[in-house]
């Protein structure tokens, strides 16, 4: 019988989950501490990863989904850490995206979308060909994000301050969140570690049902799904699924009108083969049953 851990390392929340080849679930551990590899560090990494290796010693099959190795140095230092750590162990590291692209798919066709404190579009076709599109962080892109919202909303708010644009309703969760001077919020636009943070503040925007947040989180959501149907377009995906995922999409007014746009501009022949699905809660629970029935089948 082989023991399989799946671990899935964000910038907010690490989650971990053992079981056994034979399908018998081990045991869980959740740290709410940043293990984004390129914000924590590598010393910070390697006491998590001993941390976990104390809970169950006898790893098989070590996969781990984590945020912040999306460059090859990083990728690398990661891959050292866990070989180092659990010697015996085969090891799958994945950036955080393919992480939960494999939570959700397996090794199946699909798009997945993510939208949350950030947002990325990544999709495969039947012959596992990859294909990305966004993701490139918080001063680029990340659009229809949390983040994307609260930053274009105080850009906007900073001009009714600069008395270049009229004041909007909204303006006011801005002025109880940062009273007297706007300079006083600039640490949550600048700080890594505030990103989490500033983007929950999108949900206090969405709640108010003002039409002029919803029109302009609407346009980002455009965006998002522009980047859907470029992914679709480039892998050429005749069958396969859209798969959504994040924070924002649990806001059902969000994720209703993000379908409705998807939908209607796919073509016909891909509304038919292309469903457009919710994905899964828990990644590192998700990878690790596709583990055992990856197991299962050999």
């Amino acid at each position: 019988m082989k023991t399989f851990l799946a671990i899935d390392a964000g910038g907010s929340t690490l989650r971990a989950t053992w079981v056994s080849s034979d399908g018998n679930f081990i045991g869980k551990e959740v740290l709410e501490k940043n293990a984004n590899f390129l914000s924590a560090g590598e010393k910070e990494i390697e006491k998590i990863l001993l941390l976990l290796k104390q809970k169950v010693p006898v790893i098989d099959t070590l996969a781990l989904s984590m945020a912040g190795i999306g460059g090859k140095p990083e990728f690398e230092k990661v891959k050292g850490l866990c070989d180092a750590i659990f010697p015996k162990s085969v090891c799958r590291i994945m950036p955080d995206v393919d992480g939960a692209y494999y939570a959700n798919f397996g090794k199946e066709p699909g798009v997945l979308v993510i939208c949350g404190t950030g947002s990325i579009v990544l999709g495969k076709d039947e012959e596992g060909k990859k294909m990305r599109s966004g993701g490139w962080g918080y001063l680029l892109g990340d659009e229809g994000s949390g983040f994307w919202l609260v930053k274009e909303l105080f850009r906007r708010y900073l001009a009714y301050y600069e008395f270049l644009e009229e004041r909007k309703a909204c303006f006011s969760v801005f002025e109880e969140l940062f009273p007297g001077n706007p300079r006083d919020a600039f640490a949550f636009f600048y700080q890594p570690e505030m990103r989490k943070r500033t983007a929950s503040f999108a949900y206090r925007f969405l709640a108010l049902g003002d039409p002029f947040v919803q029109e302009l989180h609407q346009n980002g959501l455009k965006l998002l799904a522009d980047q859907v149907l470029s992914v679709l377009a480039r892998t050429d995906m005749k069958n396969g699924k859209i798969c959504l995922m994040g924070g924002l999409f649990s806001d059902g007014r969000v994720e209703e009108f993000f379908r409705h746009y998807l939908r209607k501009s796919l073509s016909e022949s891909k509304q038919e083969k292309i469903p457009i699905i919710t994905g899964v809660k828990n990644i590192a629970d998700a990878i690790a049953w596709k583990m055992v029935a990856e197991e299962a089948e050999t």
